[in-house]
């Protein structure tokens, strides 16, 4: 368990002392360089130096007891305790589909569950509720189907193509929880009938405090976000045997939900300058329940790669993410889940109306990429917060290198050109002199 405090240590501090002891080759014969790089590595340093972490406890079922072991529910609460508010993450696969929830309350504030209606009458509105103050903001979505499609002529989307499409609910899995610690958890969905080969993997990171995700592609995230890692392999392919089975593509459909509603779920996409910790990947994408300018609301956002080899997370073994249009959905189709659970709850009709609820795709494949078929793996790694979706920045190392690497050469040309335009002038005037 983490703990509330400041930090007297930036974790990239390793790096730059090491490129430091490096760049004193370099700089060895010259003492004024040498202090200068100091001091510009200092600043970097100190720059990231103080931060807030947050106070992260990880409860599966809390409160429940034996009714949710005899019945195999399981609900994985993370709670992220600040000094004013606290983060509370919920993680389900209660109602057959992967739910992700993140809602915001005021310090103090308890998630309460009635379980006995929430195990009986499958998740209603009002078994999932806050106390004594309810959420200042709730994101969540939910995994709701999966989408297989032949791509014959080769484009990578599905709306740019004739093609054979079949829809299935990811409640045709059977969800077991695989691992569970204090921050971090994994569900594994097995295809029916039992035996049948193919496994969908979700991994589930929540995070205190600032930083870069563990896997490719190093997603930076805040302490207001959780992780979803969702790996397909061998997904069974119903068109087994058909003539253009090799051509068989895989997209998600998920279904979005946002209370308050300030404004409607857009989907943006961005570019980045740096690709330092995910290597030739820059293009970005978010859907946003906020406008830029407010706190309130919640986002998605990815890095538009997808990685489809199973011994390990390469450029060169990876394709690229797709999506659609946001459409609109409602209530009944998160019901049976977290997010129903809540958002018709009291909720519903207090401060947090109106609850927004849209849905879109994501396919995984590029034109001329062999298909999924090529190797029977993709990966989606995302991130789920409230508030508004962290820039990655440049690294202090990359930050110490640019200034070392555009500004000394920039100064040493301003220190010639003033060298020059003394000398000129102490030349001049010694002809003067000479002269009279």
């Amino acid at each position: 368990m983490t703990v509330v405090r400041q930090q007297i240590s930036h974790p990239n501090l390793q790096k730059v002392i090491s490129f430091r002891d490096r760049s004193n080759l370099v700089f060895k014969s010259t003492p004024i360089m040498r202090r200068l790089l100091d001091a510009v590595l200092f600043l970097c340093c100190f720059a990231g130096v103080i931060t807030l972490e947050r106070k992260m406890s990880t409860t599966l079922n809390p409160g429940c007891g034996p009714t949710c072991d005899d019945t195999g529910t399981v609900v994985v609460y993370t709670r992220a305790e600040g000094l004013a508010d606290v983060v509370h993450h919920l993680w389900s696969t209660v109602g057959g589909r992967p739910t992700f929830m993140v809602a915001v309350t005021p310090n103090p504030s308890q998630l309460s569950i009635d379980w006995e209606r929430f195990i009986e009458d499958h998740a209603p509105p009002g078994s999932i509720t806050f106390e004594p103050q309810l959420p200042t903001t709730v994101f969540a979505f939910v995994i709701d189907k999966l989408i297989e499609f032949t791509d014959v002529n080769n484009t990578g989307r599905m709306d740019e193509m004739r093609s054979d499409v079949r829809i299935s609910r990811l409640d045709m899995l059977e969800w077991t929880l695989a691992t569970l610690d204090n921050s971090s958890t994994s569900f594994e969905g097995r295809f029916k009938p039992k035996g049948t080969p193919g496994l969908v993997t979700i991994k589930l990171n929540a995070f205190g405090e600032e930083g870069h995700g563990d896997l490719l592609p190093h997603l930076y995230h805040s302490s207001n976000s959780s992780q979803v890692d969702i790996v397909l392999d061998s997904v069974p392919n119903s068109f087994h045997g058909e003539p253009h089975a090799h051509t068989r593509r895989l997209a998600l459909k998920l279904v979005a939900a946002a209370a308050p509603a300030h404004s409607p779920v857009r989907i943006v996409a961005r570019r980045s300058l740096d690709d330092e910790h995910s290597p030739g990947v820059f293009e970005v994408t978010e859907v946003l329940a906020s406008n830029r300018h407010s706190d309130f609301g919640g986002y998605l956002q990815w890095k538009n790669v997808s990685y489809n080899w199973a011994e390990g997370r390469t450029m060169t073994n990876s394709t690229v993410l797709q999506n659609y249009a946001v459409a609109l959905a409602s209530e009944s189709d998160v019901g049976g889940t977290l997010v129903g659970a809540l958002l018709g709850s009291p909720v519903n009709g207090s401060d947090m109306t109106p609850v927004t609820f849209s849905a879109f795709n994501v396919s995984i494949g590029a034109k001329d990429d062999n298909y999924y078929t090529k190797t029977n793996y993709a990966t989606w790694t995302l991130l789920v917060g409230v508030g508004q979706p962290v820039e990655e920045q440049f690294s202090t190392i990359i930050l110490a290198i640019l200034i070392v690497g555009l500004g000394l050469p920039t100064l040493l040309i301003i220190f010639g050109i003033c060298c020059i335009i003394v000398r000129r002038f102490t030349k001049r005037t010694n002809e003067i002199i000479l002269s009279q």
